[in-house]
């Protein structure tokens, strides 16, 4: 709770300006990079994102790309097939297990803000600056993992995302970022 309040706290900060945070590129290709380890306590994410579609987020129970990443991870694509719908899945290219039509979610122009729950296996997707507020899209997971870190990725069609998130700690080293303030 005390987590949530500050990260909202932190995420009007960051939408005024006044707040450190990572920015991240992530390039024309389907290929995931770790952007933020996910402690004990934390159950959701704020972030901005600039693309013009096929955004990649993966939430899973290891911190870093590895070859279980490839089957136990939740994977959250926003403005997929063309801009036109996004979608919450079990496993990298999954099936959909929940979506929602989507056209425009994302701006190849103008960052977008979203935030992204997955409190004991209830994942929620949604747009704005504040958890569970203009929710789209939530998926519950009977069997959750004990998630670990959290991945973005682009996909091969679209020239890339670029991407923001509030810094907590300090940005992931297994990415290219900056810190921005």
């Amino acid at each position: 709770m005390v987590r949530d309040i500050l990260a909202a706290a932190l995420l009007a900060t960051f939408v005024s300006g006044g707040l450190s945070w990572c920015a991240f590129n992530s390039p024309n290709k389907y290929n995931y990079k770790v952007v933020k380890y996910i402690g004990a306590n934390d159950t959701w994410v704020p972030f901005v994102v600039r693309s013009c579609g096929d955004v990649h987020i993966a939430l899973h129970p290891t911190k870093n790309v590895s070859s279980k990443f490839q089957t136990e991870a939740y994977e959250i694509v926003l403005g997929g097939w063309g801009d036109q719908k996004s979608c919450i899945r079990k496993k990298l290219q999954g099936s959909c297990l929940a979506s929602a039509k989507t056209p425009g979610i994302v701006s190849p122009r103008k960052f977008k803000y979203f935030w992204i729950s997955w409190e004991d296996g209830h994942i929620k997707v949604g747009r704005g600056n504040q958890r569970d507020q203009h929710m789209f899209m939530d998926w519950k997971d009977k069997e959750p993992y004990d998630l670990k870190s959290l991945s973005v990725s682009s996909w091969p069609v679209v020239p890339g995302a670029a991407w923001r998130f509030p810094q907590f700690d300090k940005c992931s080293e297994s990415a290219p970022s900056t810190l921005l303030g």
